[in-house]
Order: C-alpha cells, then structure tokens, then sequence
C-alpha cells in the first residue's frame, strides 16, 4: 500500500512539473541582442533553453547536436526558437565557446547578458539541461540525453514544423551547392553518401568545429550516389564538408553521432 501512494505521489509530482510555468525573464545575447522569453512565447514560437557553462565536459559534447536540431527547424525563423543561457561566464568566453563548438543560436553569458539570474530563477544545478517551454508558458520536457534525433523527434511530436535553414555558411553557399547533396545526415558511421551532378575530380576537405583540417583528399565522383569513408577515426560533432572543383565550391555541413 506504501508503495501505491508512493506511485501516486510520484506521478503528481511529474504531472505538476509538467504543467509548470515558466518564468519571465530578459537576457542580452553577446550580439547585443535583447530577448525576453514571454515576447517570445507570444510571438507563437516555443521556446527552447540550452542551459549550459563553458567549462562543462556534456556542454561542449551536446551543443553541436543542440546545433543541428537549430538549423533543422528554420534557424530561429520557424515556430522553434533556441537560446543559449550560460552561467558564469563573460560574453568573450561565450563568444569563443560559440566559435569552438560552431554554435550559431544566440546565447546570453551569466556575467554580461545577465544570465545568471535565469540559472537562479529556474533553479539549474545540471549542465546540459535543455528546456522546452511551450506557447502557453508551460515547461513541457526536459530532454535528455539532448541529441539531435531526441531534440528533433520531441518537437515534431508537440507539432513543431521543420523548415530550412538560412545560416550563415548556407547563405553564402546555397547558389553553389546544386552540383552536390548530402544524403545521410547525421552520420552514424564513417560513411558520408553524396549526390554528385557532374563527374569530375574534387578536392574534398573536412574541417572540425575547431577549424582544424582532419581530412583532405583529391577523388573522382561520379554523377550519381558516391558512398565516401571519410568519417573514420572521427569524434561526435560539427565537421564542414567542402567540395571544390575547377569551377565549382559547396560548404555542406555534417554532423557526426
């Protein structure tokens, strides 16, 4: 009998949870940018909260798939908006953190974008905790582990839309990114499968979130599906794919699992 009213007490305690509501607060982004979560919410899009510190082992090895759920549904553009809140660090630390780790979403730091205070408000004591705050101002999940496939496969169940991506890198390639398509993302494996317009021989480079070069090789593709092993050896996280021809370039980002 102990143990039912254990269980009832439990389950309340969940349902409770997951009916709670968020917080309102402000944060200043290390663009300078203001973002307040209820202008957000309002605005009709849900909000997710990536809790995090620079120093923190699960931060650096989470945020590039925190990265790709971002692009996977529009960028900030769609119905999902991503937020990074920090803790205790300044928006230099933050600013390289975002740099190393090739994270694009806006993130305010603890000591200048007056993220602290959030950490505080909602009683954070584990990094990463990501946060999905709803449009009716309810905390609905705390996903974890935060990969891309548990991020993505969430937010399409509470009706989330994807949609594409204009980031950076994307915006100054998409013209020249016709010749080719990457098929798997992300990679499972140490095989990347590509989609080639035109034969020719690439020169294909692959650079890590650190912009360090771990891979590069000159081979002949053939129009069609080319099967490449260039994954290999390789650490989960966010590589640039760049494919060049004598007249043609393509910047593909791919992500490692």
């Amino acid at each position: 009998m102990k143990i039912f009213f254990s269980i009832l007490i439990t389950l309340g305690i969940l349902s409770a949870q997951s009916q709670q509501i968020a917080p309102n607060f402000t944060v200043t982004d290390t663009q300078g940018q203001s973002h307040e979560l209820y202008e957000i919410l309002e605005n009709g899009q849900r909000v997710v909260l990536d809790f995090f510190y620079v120093g923190c082992s699960y931060c650096q090895f989470y945020s590039p798939f925190i990265q790709q759920s971002y692009e996977n549904f529009g960028c900030n553009k769609g119905d999902v908006f991503f937020l990074g809140i920090d803790w205790n660090d300044s928006d230099s630390d933050v600013i390289a953190f975002d740099s190393t780790y090739g994270i694009e979403y806006p993130s305010a730091s603890g000591l200048d974008g007056d993220a602290d205070s959030v950490v505080n408000l909602y009683n954070i004591s584990f990094y990463t905790t990501l946060m999905v705050i709803d449009t009716n101002k309810h905390i609905i999940k705390v996903i974890s582990p935060p990969t891309t496939e548990n991020i993505d496969t969430f937010l399409l169940v509470i009706g989330a839309q994807k949609v594409p991506c204009t980031t950076s890198i994307q915006s100054a390639s998409d013209s020249n990114n016709q010749f080719v398509k990457l098929l798997n993302n992300p990679i499972y494996d140490n095989n990347i499968s590509l989609i080639i317009e035109n034969e020719a021989t690439y020169n294909l480079q692959l650079i890590d979130s650190k912009s360090q070069l771990v891979y590069q090789k000159n081979k002949k593709l053939q129009i069609g599906i080319n099967r490449l092993a260039i994954m290999e050896n390789l650490k989960p996280g966010l590589y640039i794919l760049i494919i060049q021809s004598e007249d043609q370039k393509a910047y593909l980002k791919i992500l490692k699992q």
